[in-house]
């Protein structure tokens, strides 16, 4: 087995509001079917309180992050924001973050793309890691304020960190694979605001930000959602490919927590029924980004579900991007 990239997980943050609101009330609210509730399989979101917003809980991740990491806030050459509600559309967050925690040094940027924007994060992060000299020291922060947009993936709202520094023994990323159906990606976009259809003194903005996407569910339901999981057996063959491991060598696996059975959809795809997965910690966490992953991580490291020398597939999705990357413990 070769390593591709030197860079591993020092440190996880994270931070999940007090507040816990049951899916089965809100599913009521909305009249979702049953069988469709069920079928989920999500028992309790999180929600944040109005006067808490993504760069509060985002902060709130990276402090947590730098403590488990055991580092200093000057230490760090790099940040990374991901979101994809900020407190305000057109601002860094990472510069806030930056403020907040006192990193004077670090560079900054923002990294957008809906639940795809955390591996894209990760992976530009092992990358800066890899190849500049500069850069020993990389935050990754995400704060999302989901709850009560969008059903039935029951978001959820919460703050996610990682700290990745060059040679860390832990959590070692050995390779990342992306597979992006660019042609399919006019399936949900805002019509309006952009360069090809300015905003104008007529133009009408709904209050939920959900409510003014234009979704070509056809597209979607003829093109995309009868081809999910095999991109995900695609980009996790290329993952394994890259440092020459197969999915027997896996030892375990985390995803999105979307739904509590999407796991076993993309094990049947990878024909490893049997791998251990964290679909177990889904139930009362909800989705909010792609770093769902990374708090199902946390939580497997702690209950010990994972050993050193394990391998873990890491696989995600977002839009019509499909992510994974192979990490050694």
């Amino acid at each position: 087995m070769e390593t591709e990239v030197k860079a591993g997980i020092a440190g996880i943050g994270i931070y999940i509001p007090d507040e816990k609101v049951s899916t089965k009330e809100e599913a009521a609210k909305v009249a979702l079917p049953e069988k469709v509730f069920e079928n989920i399989g999500i028992r309790t979101i999180h929600k944040a309180p109005e006067n808490e917003h993504p760069s509060d809980m985002a902060v709130k991740a990276a402090k947590k992050a730098i403590e488990d990491a055991g580092i200093s806030e000057e230490e760090i050459d790099l940040i990374i924001a991901v979101g994809v509600f900020k407190d305000y559309y057109r601002w860094k967050m990472s510069n806030k973050v930056k403020y907040e925690i006192g990193a004077k040094r670090a560079a900054t940027m923002d990294v957008t793309g809906g639940c795809a924007a955390y591996y894209q994060a990760t992976e530009i992060a092992a990358n800066q890691i890899e190849a500049n000299t500069g850069i020993k020291t990389v935050l990754i922060t995400c704060g999302e304020k989901l709850f009560g947009y969008g059903w039935p993936t029951f978001l959820s709202s919460g703050g996610q960190s990682v700290i990745l520094t060059k040679d860390h023994p832990d959590f070692r990323y050995l390779s990342f694979a992306t597979s992006n159906l660019i042609k399919y990606h006019k399936f949900g976009k805002i019509p309006i605001g952009g360069t090809q259809k300015p905003f104008t003194e007529t133009s009408v903005w709904k209050d939920n930000l959900i409510e003014n996407f234009d979704a070509d569910k056809d597209l979607y339901y003829d093109k995309v959602k009868p081809i999910v999981f095999q991109k995900f057996l695609e980009v996790a063959t290329i993952a394994m490919d890259r440092v020459g491991v197969s999915i027997d060598d896996i030892s375990y696996m985390v995803t999105l927590t979307q739904q509590y059975n999407f796991p076993d959809k993309i094990l049947e795809v990878l024909e490893r029924p049997d791998l251990p997965t964290s679909k177990e910690y889904s139930v009362d966490l909800g989705h909010f980004s792609g770093g769902d992953n990374y708090i199902l991580l946390d939580k497997a490291r702690k209950d010990g579900k994972i050993k050193k020398g394990d391998l873990i597939l890491n696989m995600g999705l977002g839009g019509v991007a499909w992510f994974a990357s192979i990490i050694q413990y």
